[in-house]
């Protein structure tokens, strides 16, 4: 994956961040995380580089929602629903990003 060191999200850039061994709160491990206060996603290294961009963009989902005021309406479930058919869609249809300039 060509790694990708910072992201916008509306108003907010957030730096992107590969974690040699992503843990959140009591040790658990996460494959990734957005931090709203520091603005920043971090995403595990030990997940392969296919995997790291579909967790990037299920943090960046979160993100979207979060600045929407829709984060707490919007199920973990959900979210990786989004993520995967969002990155299914770009992955699958790269010309998709020339629509959009």
């Amino acid at each position: 994956m060509s790694e990708i060191n910072s992201i916008k999200i509306g108003a907010i850039t957030y730096e992107v961040i590969v974690v040699e061994r992503l843990l959140g709160d009591n040790d658990k491990k996460l494959d990734g995380q957005i931090t709203y206060s520091i603005p920043k996603i971090e995403l595990d290294g030990n997940l392969s580089p296919v995997m790291r961009r579909q967790v990037l963009w299920h943090e960046i989902i979160h993100g979207i929602l979060t600045q929407a005021g829709r984060q707490s309406e919007v199920s973990e479930g959900a979210v990786d629903a989004l993520a995967y058919g969002i990155f299914g869609v770009v992955k699958d249809n790269p010309e998709i990003s020339e629509v959009v300039k």
